[in-house]
């Protein structure tokens, strides 16, 4: 249990601190004019990045990469981020007066609990299975 809510609180602050970067990002994005959706769609490209590597080295603790598991990263944060830019377009599009920023964060905070049981499973279970494998 204690081990559990040490990696909910890691998965909290680097998606936290991942989100403050993208925040930036989007924002320096959309100020040198890039469109709103365009500027997203390259923010979210560097979140998968950050991601990954956040919950491979600190949230999760698996040192070991393989393409397998990369991939399976890649599919399940690609599904996640699909909805998450499905939603931004949907609200930014029906409601302009809301800040862009307000948008983001409300849809990184909407999809946090389901990342984690996702992700928890994907490194979890994998490095269970190499263990016992080994």
């Amino acid at each position: 249990m204690r081990s559990e809510f040490g990696r909910i609180l890691r998965f909290a602050c680097s998606g936290a601190g991942i989100l403050l970067a993208a925040l930036g990002i989007n924002a320096l994005l959309v100020h040198a004019g890039v469109h709103t959706w365009i500027a997203y769609g390259i923010t979210m490209a560097v979140q998968l990045a950050l991601g990954f590597a956040a919950n491979q080295l600190l949230v999760f603790r698996e040192r070991r990469t393989t393409p397998r598991l990369v991939a399976a990263y890649l599919a399940a944060a690609s599904g996640f981020r699909l909805a998450d830019w499905i939603i931004y377009v949907t609200v930014t599009s029906l409601l302009p007066a809301i800040p862009l920023a307000v948008v983001q964060f409300t849809n990184a905070v909407v999809l946090q609990a389901g990342k984690y049981l996702v992700y928890r499973v994907m490194f979890t279970n994998r490095s269970a299975g190499q263990e016992a494998a080994g």
